[in-house]
């Protein structure tokens, strides 16, 4: 896959000159020859003119036979563009219902034994709505492709984790020696923190109810993929290179 950007006039440019991927350099070698014919016969006279019929085709034809094709391809883009918006919205709260589930029914089966182990629920409890509202943010920041700005988005009380935690969780982030993905490394410590709190009596609850908190957190997880997978796959090159040349030939 191609990646460009539209983002300012020079990368318009850019996108105009790129040939990797473009489909003009062949174009042109059609065209050309065929341009040069017609040149030919048009200096030879009118004579081939009523032979080969060249006069049957006017210019307002071929202008339009270019703006029908630019309105196609306009078209279809702005169809693509709807339809990836519903897709990403759809995902994405797919995503956010997922994990709250998740958390909800971590919190429901936590209940029975609050009363015999009140401080080990409590910490269970708001170290899974840290950790979650931390996976929640981060997978907001990969979506919008703002994974490297210091800043992101807004997270539940981050200073109620551990310093360690928090230290290797930021070397994920900006350590580029580590290469590894925030979002998975946090679901795999919310995935830890079930296995511990189970087996420390916290969570009383059958294990086959048990691994559907795991199929949810899951399914969260795929729901990000797929929408990522929406930010990253850009519009096809070759379309988006053919809807700036011919812009750029009606304009002028």
């Amino acid at each position: 896959m191609i990646k460009y950007t539209v983002e300012g006039w020079w990368c318009t440019v850019k996108l105009l000159l790129t040939r990797e991927g473009s489909i003009i350099p062949s174009g042109l070698m059609v065209s050309i020859p065929s341009g040069l014919a017609a040149l030919i016969l048009n200096a030879l006279g009118e004579d081939f003119h009523d032979i080969l019929g060249t006069d049957s085709l006017k210019a307002s034809q071929l202008w339009g036979a270019l703006v029908g094709t630019l309105i196609f391809l306009v078209t279809f883009r702005t169809n693509k563009a709807y339809a990836r918006f519903w897709d990403g919205t759809t995902l994405l709260h797919q995503m956010w219902g997922e994990w709250f589930d998740a958390v909800s029914c971590l919190v429901a089966f936590s209940s029975t034994a609050k009363h015999t182990k009140p401080v080990e629920v409590a910490t269970f409890r708001h170290t899974l709505v840290r950790l979650m509202s931390l996976c929640h943010g981060s997978a907001l920041e990969e979506i919008a492709d703002t994974a490297d700005e210091e800043e992101g988005y807004p997270c539940i009380d981050l200073g109620g984790l551990d310093q360690d935690t928090l230290r290797y969780l930021k070397e994920c982030k900006f350590n580029p020696e580590l290469d590894f993905n925030r979002v998975e490394v946090i679901v795999h410590m919310i995935q830890t923190l079930i296995v511990s709190s189970n087996e420390a009596g916290v969570l009383k609850i059958p294990p086959p109810i048990l691994s559907r908190v795991f199929q949810t957190i899951s399914r969260g997880q795929v729901n990000l993929a797929n929408c990522k997978k929406i930010t990253a796959t850009l519009f096809p090159f070759p379309f988006a290179q053919l809807i700036a040349c011919l812009l750029l030939i009606l304009m002028y």
